[in-house]
C-alpha cells in the first residue's frame, strides 16, 4: 500500500494526496500503462509497368550512312552490324514505326525493310524487322553535250569541282559554271588526270610525252618528258605520281622532286602477276589510287582489273579474260570488255568504265562485280538498263557517292537510285 503523502499549497491550507498527483502525471506521460495503438503502414510500391524494345536485323551494309527511324529515336548502323534494338522501350499496345530515314552514302548501297515495320506492342518485343541492303542500279543524267573535242580523262577535287582534259584544253566546272583552266599551245591529246590535295591538276600529254601541271592560279609547268605513250594518271598525298603506260605495258612513278622509275611490269605484254617487272600488263590504260596508296588499273586488252601495291606487288582482282564478256558475279569469273576509265570512291568500291560492253560496273571490297548503268550504244538517260553510253571512258567519284564520267563528246552524271 501507498502510504499518505500531502502537498501543502504555499498559499492555501488545502491539502492534495501527493499520491494522486503523481499517478496523474505519469498516466499523461505513458509511462504507468499499455496501449493497443499500432503504428500505419506504408503500402509497397507498385511494379514499374513492363516494357518492350523494337529491333531486328541488318542483311547486306556494306557502308555507312544508313539511318533507321522510330519515332524520334535514331539508330546509325556501322558497317557490319547485323542486329539492331532502339534504346527507347515501349509499354504495351504503344504504337511503332520503323522507317529509313536516310540510305548509305557511298556504294550505290540502298536498302529496304521487311517484316512487321508497323504496328502496335503485344506483350513481347518486336525483332522481326530487316533492313535488307544491296547494290542499287544508277541514275544516269548528263550535265553536258556537245561541248568537248575528243574528251578521254576526268577528275574531282575535295570540293566537288570536276576537270575535264580535252584535246589542247582543260576544262573546269564548278557551281555549274564551265571554265577554260588552261588552253595551252603546248598541250596535245590530253588523257589522264588528276587532282592533288593542294588543288594542281596534272595531266598526261599523250602527244607530247608529256606530264603538265596546272596550280590554281593557272600556271602551267611541264613536270616530266619522254614518256611514250602516255594514259591514266594518278596522285598520291605525298605528291607522287604514277602514270600507265598503254604501249610500254609499265606503271611509271615520277616524285615530286622529279625521280622517274618503274614500279611494275617489263614492257612485254602478258597477264603474269608479280613483283614489280616480273608482272606484265596488257595495254593499261586507267589508273586510280586508294587512301593506302595502292593503285588499281584497267588491263584494256586482257579485259582485267589490277593492283598493284606501293612496292610494286601486282594482282589480279577481277576479270576472268574472256574476252569480250561482261558476265557479273564474283571477281574471278567477271568479264569485261576493254576496260578504260576507273576510279574508287572513300568506301573501297571500284568503278569501271566498261567501253566495248557500252557498260559501268562496280567492284565491292567483298569482289562482287555488278552493273550500274548501260545497255546499247547511245546517249539515252534513264535508269540502269534504260540508260545507254556511246563511249565510257574516263571516270571519277565524289564524296557524295555520285560518279562523273566523260562519254564521247558527253559529260554524264551517275547517281544511286533509290525507291521507284
Amino acid at each position: 500500500m501507498f502510504a499518505n503523502f500531502y502537498f501543502i499549497s504555499k498559499n492555501s491550507d488545502m491539502r492534495l494526496p501527493l499520491l494522486i498527483i503523481t499517478a496523474t502525471f505519469l498516466t499523461a506521460c505513458g509511462g504507468g500503462g499499455s496501449s493497443t495503438t499500432t503504428a500505419p503502414t506504408t503500402p509497397p510500391p507498385a511494379p514499374p509497368p513492363v516494357t518492350y524494345s523494337v529491333g531486328g536485323s541488318i542483311s547486306g551494309l556494306e557502308t555507312s550512312g544508313l539511318a533507321l527511324t522510330n519515332g524520334e529515336d535514331t539508330i546509325r548502323p556501322a558497317v557490319g552490324d547485323t542486329r539492331f534494338s532502339f534504346a527507347q522501350k515501349l509499354n504495351n499496345g504503344a504504337a511503332y514505326a520503323v522507317k529509313i530515314s536516310a540510305q548509305p552514302v557511298l556504294g550505290f548501297q540502298a536498302c529496304s525493310l521487311s517484316g512487321t515495320a508497323s504496328g502496335a506492342i503485344a506483350g513481347a518485343n518486336v525483332t522481326d524487322v530487316t533492313a535488307n541492303c544491296g547494290s542499287t542500279m544508277a541514275r544516269v543524267s548528263t550535265l553536258a553535250t556537245n561541248s568537248f573535242t575528243n574528251a578521254l580523262g576526268v577528275a574531282i577535287d575535295a570540293a566537288g569541282s570536276i576537270y575535264v582534259a580535252e584535246y589542247r584544253s582543260v576544262r573546269k566546272i564548278s557551281g555549274g559554271v564551265e571554265t577554260r583552266l588552261s588552253d595551252d599551245a603546248r598541250f596535245g591529246l590530253l588523257i589522264g588526270i588528276a587532282v592533288d590535295k593542294d588543288g594542281n591538276v596534272f595531266v598526261a600529254d599523250h602527244s607530247n610525252r608529256s606530264i603538265h601541271k596546272i596550280t590554281p592560279d593557272g600556271a602551267v609547268t611541264t613536270v616530266a618528258t619522254n614518256l611514250y605513250s602516255l594514259a591514266g594518271i594518278a596522285v598520291d598525298k605525298s605528291g607522287n605520281l604514277f602514270v600507265a603506260g598503254y604501249a610500254t605495258n609499265q606503271i611509271a612513278k615520277i616524285t615530286p622532286a622529279g625521280v622517274l622509275s618503274v614500279l611494275a611490269g617489263d614492257s612485254t605484254l602478258g597477264t603474269a602477276d608479280g613483283q614489280g617487272q616480273a608482272a606484265t600488263f596488257s595495254n593499261p590504260f586507267g589508273i586510280c589510287i586508294d587512301a593506302a596508296d595502292n593503285l588499281y588499273v584497267t588491263d584494256a586488252v586482257s579485259d582485267r582489273i589490277r593492283k598493284v601495291t606501293p612496292d610494286g606487288l601486282v594482282t589480279t582482282i577481277a576479270g576472268s579474260g574472256n574476252v569480250g564478256g561482261k558476265a557479273d558475279g564474283p571477281a574471278a569469273s567477271a568479264s569485261f570488255d576493254q576496260p578504260l576509265g576507273i576510279a574508287i570512291d572513300k568506301a573501297g568500291y571500284l568503278y569501271v568504265a566498261d567501253a566495248r560492253n557500252n557498260l559501268v560496273r562496280k567492284i565491292s571490297p567483298g569482289g562482287m562485280v555488278t552493273t550500274l548503268a548501260g545497255s546499247v550504244s547511245g546517249s539515252a538517260d534513264g535508269i540502269g538498263g534504260t540508260a545507254s553510253f556511246s563511249m565510257a571512258r574516263g571516270i571519277a567519284a565524289d564524296n557524295r557517292g555520285n560518279l562523273i564520267m566523260v562519254d564521247a563528246d558527253l559529260l554524264r552524271q551517275l547517281t544511286p537510285q533509290v525507291g521507284p
